[in-house]
């Protein structure tokens, strides 16, 4: 009963991101002002009823990796890339965005094989803030 779970789950997991990659032909990447990072709105026809980061891919990562989350409602947005020790290693996103399913992708080129670890940070409309941190590796 448990592998067939996991298998489930392992395959709901690979058919998201096999979808999110045939679409990503579709993303019109923008450059941000961190130079090693492209952003990009996914063309979906529905608007997301929740905020979510998702898990990166690939992971481990070399030399590129993909951060995608959703946005329900349009806020504020702040995208953070952290090390083992907590200091900040770079900025993605911090800008207003409107509703909808985003990708960036980051290079950390001068990066050092390690974990970091990436936050997504929103504001709703009374002004709390909400975040998700996951995990990531690096491997050079």
């Amino acid at each position: 009963d448990s592998s067939l779970k996991q298998s489930t789950t392992k395959n709901v997991f690979t058919h998201r991101w096999a979808t999110a990659h045939r679409l990503s032909s579709k993303i019109n990447f923008i450059h941000t002002e961190q130079p090693n990072c492209l952003s990009g709105l996914m063309g979906s026809l529905q608007t997301p009823k929740t905020f979510a980061l998702y898990q990166n891919y690939p992971n481990p990562f070399n030399p590129e990796t993909h951060l995608r989350f959703d946005i329900q409602s349009s806020t504020h947005a702040t995208l953070k890339v952290f090390d083992m020790l907590g200091r900040e290693v770079t900025t993605l996103i911090d800008d207003r965005k409107a509703p909808g399913e985003y990708i960036v992708k980051w290079n950390p080129r001068n990066g050092t094989s390690s974990t970091y670890f990436y936050r997504l940070e929103v504001s709703d409309l009374y002004g709390r803030k909400q975040f998700v941190t996951k995990k990531m590796t690096y491997i050079k």
